[in-house]
């Protein structure tokens, strides 16, 4: 009878039980499933609040007053001289426009959840550091993205007054300033972690992006310990890289280059929030 039993009490676990690997299997599956459905929580979180607070409406509608003033120019030269308005030149001020808006966009990020008290409850809760930065990040990029979108209208202009834009160029700018900016703001959440004043950390963010920009410019003309500077400091430019994007080029380098740039000031946020929870 209690061999029966027994035999009954096997049959009836489950499956994978008798398994190690598919129980590894099953819960490594959850772990990431846990994992995906709090980062969604935070990232929507993150989201509610931009719109909810005056920030968001506060960048868009500057930007978008600005770059229509910027494209309303541009076009009626272009239509007074019969040339034509490429939207490559067009994109490219959006460049310049994230090295301001990146900083305003991250800079409370982190900083203001120290200031308010609420850093401590959201280490303390059951959610990975990973997960904390990575959900801030994808916010940020995609409020980006919001920003961008009204290009599309300016694209229908074109189309609508006989141009021929050229899609796959104009959308490859795209992926070109989306991977840009996505560098600002990775690292503009690194600086958002060192502190918990968002002024500090905003001008802090802006300097180092204004002296990644500077760094395109600087051109020495010396071959010390046999290493051409030069090619050094181009490389290290985040311009240079996105300049092949602006001709309409993808470039597997430059991708690499930029998802690099991300993953590490990612990781050096992570480590700073990580070295918070133990303190």
């Amino acid at each position: 009878m209690e061999a029966s039993s027994s035999a009954a009490a096997v049959a009836a676990a489950p499956a994978f039980a008798s398994n190690p690997a598919r129980a590894r299997a099953g819960t490594f599956g959850s772990v990431v499933g846990s994992f995906f459905r709090q980062l969604l929580t935070l990232t929507w979180r993150e989201l509610t609040a931009y719109f909810f607070s005056p920030m968001a409406y506060v960048i868009l509608t500057p930007l978008l007053l600005f770059t229509g003033y910027i494209f309303f120019i541009s076009f009626r030269e272009a239509s007074q001289q019969a040339g034509a308005l490429e939207m490559r030149h067009f994109i490219s001020l959006f460049n310049f426009l994230g090295m301001f808006v990146a900083p305003l966009l991250t800079m409370r990020l982190l900083a203001e959840e120290k200031k308010s008290g609420t850093f401590e409850m959201l280490v303390t809760a059951p959610v990975s550091d990973v997960g904390i930065v990575l959900s801030k990040y994808i916010a940020s990029v995609l409020l980006w993205i919001f920003f961008l979108l009204p290009g599309a209208v300016y694209v229908w202009i074109l189309k609508k007054f006989g141009a021929n834009p050229e899609y796959g160029s104009i959308l490859c700018n795209y992926v070109g300033l989306i991977l840009l900016v996505g560098v600002f703001l990775a690292e503009g959440i690194l600086f958002s972690a060192f502190t918990g004043n968002q002024i500090v950390a905003g001008i802090s963010s802006f300097i180092a992006l204004f002296l990644l920009y500077l760094v395109g410019y600087v051109k020495p003309n010396s071959n010390w310990a046999g290493v051409d500077w030069n090619e050094v400091f181009k490389f290290m430019s985040l311009f240079n890289h996105y300049q092949n994007f602006e001709k309409g080029v993808y470039d597997t380098r430059d991708i690499v280059y930029f998802a690099s740039l991300i993953v590490f000031f990612l990781f050096l946020a992570v480590k700073v929030v990580e070295s918070r929870r133990w303190r």
